[in-house]
């Protein structure tokens, strides 16, 4: 209604593609493909990329529910790696070697504490760096640099005639 974001403003979306579920495992080919289709639409219709005001990924997003996490493929890989780069141990994680360091759900949490604390921190930041590819995909497939979010009610502020 104030005029901010009319014509030839406008904003575009996500591409959500992962391998098995997974969002350890980004499928990367699939959203690229994606963002170069859109992106090839939209500049055929005129769209030039100084006016993508943000690309929004998707609707409130959240991590995947451990009992599920536990049972995908990539997890567990992933989760090591993240928990090696905070340089923790198995013995900061209250098991006896890396073989015991695995994603556990909340049935285990009694008997894995540690790794149930780390592991609900994990499901999201396997979220956080799944939406990073896709930002990363984006800009090149877009060939420019805007903002890029989720609908966290981010949206609203740049969508609502808001933005700051």
């Amino acid at each position: 209604y104030f005029g901010f974001n009319e014509r030839p403003h406008s904003h575009i979306g996500g591409a959500w593609h992962m391998k098995d579920k997974s969002y350890c495992l980004p499928d990367r080919d699939k959203m690229r493909a994606e963002f170069q289709r859109e992106a090839a639409a939209f500049q055929e219709k005129g769209g030039k990329v100084e006016n993508i005001v943000f690309c929004e990924l998707t609707d409130e997003p959240t991590g995947q529910p451990l009992d599920v996490a536990a049972t995908l493929p990539g997890y567990t890989e992933a989760y090591q790696k993240w928990l090696k780069g905070k340089s923790l141990t198995p013995a900061d994680l209250l098991v006896k070697g890396w073989e015991d360091v695995k994603i556990v759900t909340p049935a285990q949490r009694a008997d894995f504490p540690a790794l149930y604390y780390w592991s609900q921190l994990f499901r999201t930041r396997a979220l956080g760096d799944f939406m990073a590819a896709q930002a990363k995909l984006a800009k090149e497939a877009y060939g420019g640099d805007f903002p890029v979010l989720a609908n966290f009610s981010d949206g609203a502020v740049y969508g609502a005639n808001f933005c700051i």
